[in-house]
């Protein structure tokens, strides 16, 4: 499920389903009634956000990538568990 299709079940514009949606609901004054409409929507389909599409528009994804030169040797697996 998209943004857009969460806005058109809420009855609300794509921007304050986000703005709902991303906890910016008070700062850019979304009443409470409307806040409620969008959250029941979210919550009715379970709705979470594509982490990797937001990276993508970011063009950060938070992650960081580990090349390890041999696995079996515990010093190298140590450092990868703590990650």
């Amino acid at each position: 499920m998209k943004l857009d299709e969460i806005a058109r079940l809420a009855g609300v514009s794509r921007t304050t389903a986000s703005y709902v949606i991303n906890g910016k609901a008070k700062q850019y004054r979304v009443s409470d009634k409307t806040v409620e409409k969008v959250m029941a929507v979210v919550r009715e389909h379970n709705y979470h956000p594509n982490a990797v599409a937001a990276g993508l528009r970011a063009g950060r994804t938070r992650s960081i990538g580990l090349v390890i030169p041999d696995l079996e040797n515990t010093s190298y697996t140590r450092i990868a568990n703590y990650l």
